[in-house]
């Protein structure tokens, strides 16, 4: 037993019968021990694994950092059974989830540019969603609105549109007979069409 402030040896470690293939910086404040991979503790915080020198971004006081060539991450589990494994791989930061180990799946990915994509890998935009989702409260779109699909549904009490053209069955040749049949229907005991 060592005392952690002695200038002597601020470190022991044992082994019942295998040992480290090396174990350096014992007599300082750090702890660094080397054998398949780097696992270094240091005085300020920091903690590295894959790593000897774990440095923390600016602003940080305290910081793991795990590095390897290909991919690093981590796996968090609760006793009911759920996993989620984060990891860094192939440019991007993914989230794995599952359940005793079915149905572990990617849940969300982050790119290096900062894209989003929740139910793919490969997210065009700065949010990309494979799937539906479901916005509980007020949603404001500072630029164009592009929707595509075969059927539009508005559940409100007042549609309000601030400009004065709305413009229907726009498309890159329009002729009388396309636009036949086009209008707005008021339902109600008789549809009154515009």
């Amino acid at each position: 037993t060592y005392d952690v402030g002695s200038t002597d040896k601020r470190w022991g470690v044992f082994g019942k019968t295998g040992s480290f293939d090396s174990l350096v910086n014992s007599g300082s404040a750090d702890l660094i021990i080397s054998s398949s991979a780097d696992i270094a503790m240091h005085s300020v915080g920091n903690v590295g694994i894959g790593t000897s020198s774990p440095s923390s971004p600016a602003g940080v006081s305290k910081f793991l950092q795990i590095s390897d060539a290909s991919s690093a991450g981590i796996s968090i589990n609760d006793t009911a059974g759920t996993s989620w494994d984060i990891y860094s791989a192939d440019g991007r930061l993914n989230f794995y989830a599952g359940n005793g180990g079915a149905g572990v799946a990617n849940r969300m990915v982050i790119l290096q540019d900062g894209q989003v994509g929740i139910g793919t890998l490969s997210p065009s935009q700065m949010l990309h969603v494979a799937g539906a989702a479901e916005i509980d409260g007020n949603l404001t779109v500072d630029g164009d609105l592009t929707v595509n699909g075969t059927t539009t549904t508005v559940n409100s009490t007042t549609m309000t549109v601030d400009d004065k053209n709305i413009e229907l069955g726009s498309t890159t040749s329009p002729s009388d007979s396309g636009a036949d049949g086009g209008g707005i229907t008021l339902k109600g005991s008789s549809d009154k069409t515009i």
